[in-house]
């Protein structure tokens, strides 16, 4: 099909918009990878390209050249069951690449990066994008961060913005987030930088071809030339090379947080549809939501050894193994699924399609996890919190020795047997023999909508008590249950008043069907309770905390197993050990950004 109207590529703009590669060692960008970048690029599209150029070269700046294919797609509206004569939308999109020595530059409009060409290319270093733009005088207008923590309940994700982010923004815990996106202001000239695809956008005029392959010139020699620097951007997560350590890392859990994908269906931006016996099957928005939902929480990853000594590590879900791999390739890690390579992703504003398969590699939606390592993998990139170890002396003082908690045998007790008061030998006794005396009232919230087990309230002071009782020793996995309940209700320490005029009736009634009072104190009703918390955040010295009570952990072990991860000694338990200090970590951090204190109680 003739477009009927001849176009001239100076008669075309480019914003300062592109992402920026490197070729990967040994290999080179043939003729026949731009082909093939051209020809995936534009499939569907009409195929009379009005511009239509290979490799041109600049005179004026040597070792440039670019490689652009402009082109034209008509398609029914993606609300239409199916396309109508005359009614179809039209798209004009195009796909440039800027090559220059080692590097390359990616401007594209309505138009997808093809795998062929990306399989040969890959992003920028990190710590040499973050210098690229930052001087000591940059103001941060945005920041946007992923977290490292493999917490089911913690905040995935982050993002800040102020007139400059240095004067305001608290860097507690910032070295367990890895930072994804910033916008930056140096005197007047802004920019943005997605690092995870090293794209870079400069707010500026739009360009010419000669202009946007000068800047694109420019700001490779500019990268090259840039010596990574300590600035304002380094207290988050830094990066580690992962090809130098490779060969050392056991992926052991896996956590997905397919955002994007859950945001593409409620924002009617993404479609799906499956492959069913040569047939694409449009599928439901809530089938993909309840799907992508049940991959929202941490799951193990189990190695298997073939017969020939082939290594496969597969994702485990109610402990059996899925077929979801995870692969750890020279240059990165992918999780592959022979199911996601069958559905197929749209995004209804450019019509690019890839399958789910591709597009949760490609956005690296996930988080992975090594035996024995404080590093973890997202981002397409291997991160390490550095502070992790040093901290260790610190997250060492939230532990206070309880010698009762050494002779308890249950959580609550015989149910059958309360009447007035909890077992002494169960955990919830001892949080009662000790916080019935620290507060002036104490209430059990536990079962139904609960904020805590107990909660104390003092006049300037709110405690919440989170209780949980293990025979095991020391073990991640229950750590990982209570660190995730003190974290789901962090924020209800500070409630409205709403919220806590809706807990007298609760507070009123007996626990769990026993004829135990939730309110346990002697002195006093839910609503005194209720209004001395209202008057008590108002208090100059408020203080809200958080009080972790178990019986599977003691001082003893905890302070053995992290002391030996920051000596480096090798013990048995290590890999646990770099379970139980993320976990610490991620308590304290979230703690400390909400101004909370603290405390875990354990067995001496």
């Amino acid at each position: 099909m003739a477009l009927g109207v001849s176009i001239n590529i100076n008669e075309l703009t480019f914003g300062e918009n592109a992402t920026f590669l490197h070729i990967r060692e040994g290999v080179s960008i043939t003729n026949g990878d731009i082909d093939n970048m051209f020809l995936e690029a534009s499939v569907g599209k009409i195929r009379n390209y009005p511009i239509d150029v290979r490799r041109q070269t600049i005179v004026t700046y040597p070792g440039v050249r670019y490689s652009i294919r402009l082109f034209k797609s008509t398609n029914a509206p993606s609300f239409f069951v199916r396309q109508k004569r005359g009614w179809d939308e039209q798209k004009v999109g195009f796909i440039l690449l800027i090559e220059y020595g080692e590097y390359v530059a990616i401007i594209k409009r309505n138009a997808s990066t093809t795998k062929s060409i990306m399989e040969k290319l890959e992003a920028l270093s990190y710590d040499r994008l973050l210098s690229l733009y930052v001087n000591s005088n940059t103001e941060f207008e945005k920041l946007s961060m992923y977290n490292m923590d493999g917490s089911v309940n913690a905040v995935r994700s982050k993002t800040y913005e102020a007139n400059d982010l240095r004067e305001n923004f608290s860097i507690v815990g910032a070295s367990r987030f890895v930072l994804r996106t910033f916008r930056a202001n140096n005197n007047g000239s802004k920019v943005a930088m997605a690092l995870s695809s090293s794209r870079v956008n400069e707010f500026k005029n739009k360009l010419s071809i000669t202009e946007v392959c000068n800047w694109a010139k420019h700001t490779i020699d500019a990268f090259i030339a840039v010596v990574p620097v300590d600035t304002f951007l380094s207290v988050f997560a830094t990066s580690i090379s992962y090809k130098n350590v490779r060969d050392t890392l056991i992926p052991e859990s896996i956590l997905f947080f397919p955002t994007s994908l859950i945001n593409g269906i409620q924002n009617a931006t993404l479609s799906f549809e499956k492959k069913r016996k040569c047939v694409n099957v449009l599928l439901p928005d809530q089938v993909i939501v309840r799907y992508l939902s049940s991959l929202t929480r941490t799951m193990d990853i189990k190695l298997t050894t073939d017969a020939d000594g082939s290594v496969h590590y597969w994702l485990c879900k109610d402990g059996r193994n899925t077929s979801v791999e995870v692969q750890l390739f020279a240059n990165s890690i992918k999780v592959n699924s022979p199911v996601w390579k069958r559905i197929f992703v749209t995004d209804n504003a450019t019509l690019n399609r890839t399958t789910l398969n591709s597009y949760i590699n490609g956005r690296s939606e996930y988080n992975i996890y090594f035996a024995n390592s404080p590093r973890i993998y997202t981002n397409n990139k291997l991160f390490e919190d550095t502070h992790l170890l040093g901290n260790i002396d610190y997250f060492l003082k939230v532990f206070q020795p309880v010698a009762r908690l050494a002779f308890t045998d249950s959580e609550k007790g015989d149910v059958a047997t309360t009447v007035s008061r909890f077992c002494p030998k169960s955990v919830f006794g001892v949080v009662e023999h000790y916080a019935i005396n620290e507060h002036k009232y104490l209430v059990c919230d536990d079962f139904g909508p609960e904020w805590a087990d107990h909660i104390g309230i003092s006049d300037d002071k709110v405690s919440f008590y989170v209780s949980k009782h293990k025979v095991s020793k020391c073990s991640a996995s229950d750590f990982q249950d209570v660190v995730g309940q003190a974290l789901k209700n962090l924020g209800n320490l500070a409630p409205v008043d709403t919220q806590l005029q809706q807990k007298v009736t609760k507070w009123n009634g007996t626990w769990n069907g026993t004829p135990l009072p939730r309110f346990r104190s002697a002195a006093g009703k839910p609503c005194d309770a209720v209004n001395l918390w209202k008057e008590a955040i108002n208090h100059p010295y408020f203080k809200r905390e958080m009080n972790l009570v178990v019986d599977f952990l003691s001082v003893r072990d905890i302070t053995t197993y992290l002391t030996n991860l920051k000596k480096g000694v090798s013990f048995k338990q290590k890999n646990e050990a770099y379970q139980l200090l993320w976990l610490l970590s991620s308590l304290i951090a979230n703690c400390k950004q909400l101004d909370v204190s603290v405390h875990i109680y354990c067995k001496p």
